[in-house]
């Protein structure tokens, strides 16, 4: 807070040229000593003000309080929020009957830069006057355009001991917080003082060590060097010293020796010599150091890990999507058979199911670790979950011909838990074991009990893992295999969402093998349901959809800036015998709104210049016979949760990621028509 060097130049005299303090100069000048000495003075100059009774405050010549210490903010009522604020003026501080007093010190001090002592008043916050009397002023900086004063407060000797006290309390308090040990002793090398940082460093309470000899911290071979140490420091002078290593050592009270770093300091108080000590352990800095490496070669390795998983995303994304990209050229040049051309769209349609379940997982793990992802909880029939991710894997598995056996115990009770994620669970550990199974290879998965736990254990005959990577089979964005010439594809999140997922239920989750080449058992174990739960069990989703309801009769109004989506939207609604009106920009929705007379309105949100928000929220500030109150939904590749509740705060009744089902949209669009009507 406080300039000190510029406080120095304006208490002192004038500044010479390049900051410097004029002074006579005798023989040759050691810069560097002199450098120290006024490093002490100004250490010196700012515990003064600091703590002193005396109010020294900084202000400039229009009134404005610049700095101020706490005895003068104390002294007038103010605190320091108030000093930061800029609400402090030492003008209007100072009652009118007083300020010519102020204005002739200045005068005075602009002319033959000294003035006498003179009192005045302050007008306390509350209102009240105190009475002081200016001991000190100066004017500061080369232009004189700022000064200092200081205030002693005319009070009876309760108030000021009062102060005093305070200011005895925060240094006692500054002591006690120290992270360094504070140790004070007399002349007679007895401890007065013992923080709470010593009673740390030396394993010796304040009660144990106070009126004992510093010595006793000290062994006994470096006893006499250490009593030379304390006597340097009589004269005066503060140092940092020690033997041969640069460091003094010291003992605990059990004995056990250390290397500290010394700073000993002199004060004479009431007629009584006191050194206070600040000792540092710097064995310390050798854990610190280690700490930092160890800091440093983990922050190299998330780097790594970083670039690795950049790069193999890019190639998981790039791979479905370049097949995707030839197939489609083929189909619009309508060369393919019938045979060929169901097969590439069967291709067009798988791609585009990894890249959004790759997509999901991402989701999951930004979910996860911000805490922001929920569970529905409710009674869930294990059997259920399994059999159901079993059937979601089987045609994977057909298709590589790795066999998968499931043996459910029907005895085994429900969990409390969310089905659709914990089906994602068995689907993870089911998918990870069938892409590392060889041809011809097994796949098994059992659920029982145990105790009061269910147990769900997948194992196969697989690639098995090494029992260097075992430990990190977990980890987010981790994989055994990242090298260009890897077999397996996949992000490395699949697992460490499988943890997490687990954890979140209670349970826990562990990986076993043998060894490279001889497969790998997962075990998930789970609590099971207490008796007397409430909820009713989940049902389990079934794959299959049904057949999209019919859009006849309804009128949808499209938004999009995309030619390709708007086609796509477009196409899949007038199939189902929608009216499909379609807008490029928020001001063409807004005109084919008043036009068209939508029953639905489906916008996306991502656009230029006015996105989906500000189309939404000028669509509901129109009257309801202008399409005010038109249901809306918003259609965008935003999915995360927070996205969903902004969109839904801006005035959407309905928010629908990207990608989306043909049959999921129609399910949507007929939902928002059918509330529109009832409304």
């Amino acid at each position: 807070m406080w300039d000190v060097p510029r406080m120095l130049r304006g208490l002192l005299g004038r500044a010479a040229p390049g900051g410097h303090v004029e002074a006579p100069i005798v023989g040759a000048v050691d810069v560097e000593s002199l450098r120290r000495r006024l490093d002490v003075a100004e250490d010196r100059l700012r515990a003064v003000v600091d703590s002193s009774v005396i109010g020294v405050v900084v202000g400039d010549l229009d009134g404005t309080v610049r700095e101020a210490n706490d005895a003068f903010l104390w002294m007038v009522g103010y605190s320091r929020e108030d000093l930061d604020a800029g609400r402090l003026n030492w003008i209007t501080l100072t009652p009118p009957k007083y300020r010519p007093l102020d204005a002739g010190a200045l005068g005075r001090l602009q002319r033959r830069r000294s003035y006498a002592p003179f009192e005045k008043e302050y007008l306390r916050r509350d209102g009240s006057h105190v009475p002081v009397l200016i001991i000190g002023m100066a004017l500061l900086g080369d232009a004189g355009d700022q000064c200092i004063a200081l205030a002693l407060p005319l009070i009876e000797r309760q108030t000021t001991a009062e102060v005093l006290r305070a200011s005895e309390a925060r240094l006692a308090g500054i002591i006690a917080s120290a992270t360094d040990a504070i140790v004070t002793i007399d002349a007679e090398r007895r401890i007065v003082v013992f923080n709470a940082a010593a009673e740390r460093m030396f394993r010796c309470s304040a009660a144990e060590a106070l009126g004992q000899k510093i010595d006793r911290f000290v062994p006994e071979r470096f006893q006499a060097g250490q009593a030379e140490h304390i006597r340097f420091t009589e004269r005066g002078a503060q140092v940092r010293h020690g033997g041969p290593s640069g460091t003094l050592v010291w003992r605990r009270s059990d004995g056990e020796e250390f290397s500290i770093e010394v700073s000993i300091t002199q004060a004479e108080t009431l007629g009584q010599t006191l050194h206070t000590i600040v000792l540092r352990d710097i064995t310390e800095r050798a854990h610190l150091l280690e700490r930092e490496q160890v800091a440093r070669a983990e922050a190299e390795e998330a780097n790594r890990a970083k670039d690795e998983f950049l790069a193999t995303l890019s190639h998981e994304l790039r791979t479905p999507l370049s097949t995707m990209l030839i197939w489609a050229e083929l189909l619009r040049r309508r060369a393919l058979d019938e045979p060929t051309t169901a097969r590439a769209l069967e291709t067009l349609e798988r791609n585009t199911r990894v890249m959004t379940q790759l997509i999901d997982d991402l989701l999951d793990v930004s979910r996860i670790v911000t805490g922001k992802l929920r569970l529905d909880i409710g009674l869930v029939d294990l059997a259920s979950v399994v059999r159901a991710a079993v059937d979601a894997v089987r045609p994977a598995a057909e298709a590589k011909r790795v066999g998968v056996e499931c043996a459910l115990d029907a005895e085994v009770g429900a969990i409390s838990g969310d089905a659709a994620r914990l089906q994602q669970v068995v689907w993870n550990l089911l998918s990870n074991a069938i892409k590392f199974t060889p041809k011809g290879g097994c796949v098994r998965v059992r659920l029982d009990a145990e105790a009061a736990r269910a147990r769900i254990t997948v194992d196969d005959t697989g690639t098995g893992i090494t029992a260097g990577f075992l430990p990190h089979i977990f980890e987010r964005f981790r994989q055994a295999d990242s090298t260009t010439t890897r077999v397996h594809g996949g992000l490395g999140i699949g697992l460490g969402i499988v943890r997490q997922l687990v954890e979140l239920h209670g349970g826990r989750v562990r990986a076993e093998s043998p060894g490279e080449g001889r497969g790998s058992t997962f075990t998930v174990t789970l609590p099971l349901a207490t008796a007397g739960h409430e909820c009713e069990p989940q049902p389990i989703a079934d794959a299959k959809l049904d057949p999209p309801p019919t859009l006849a009769g309804l009128r949808v109004l499209l938004v999009d800036d995309q030619v390709g989506a708007r086609e796509a939207v477009t196409a899949v609604l007038e199939q189902c015998g929608a009216r499909v009106a379609v807008a490029a920009s928020s001001a063409e929705a807004l005109e084919a709104l008043a036009r068209f007379r939508p029953d639905v309105l489906l916008s996306d949100v991502g656009m230029p210049e006015e996105d989906g928000y500000a189309l939404i929220r000028k669509v509901r500030a129109l009257p309801s016979e202008d399409g005010g109150r038109v249901p809306a939904a918003a259609l965008t590749a935003y999915a995360r949760v927070e996205d969903r509740r902004r969109a839904l705060l801006a005035g959407y009744q309905a928010h629908v990621p990207k990608p989306v089902a043909p049959a999921e949209l129609v399910a949507v669009i007929t939902h928002l028509a059918q509330a529109g009507r009832q409304r």
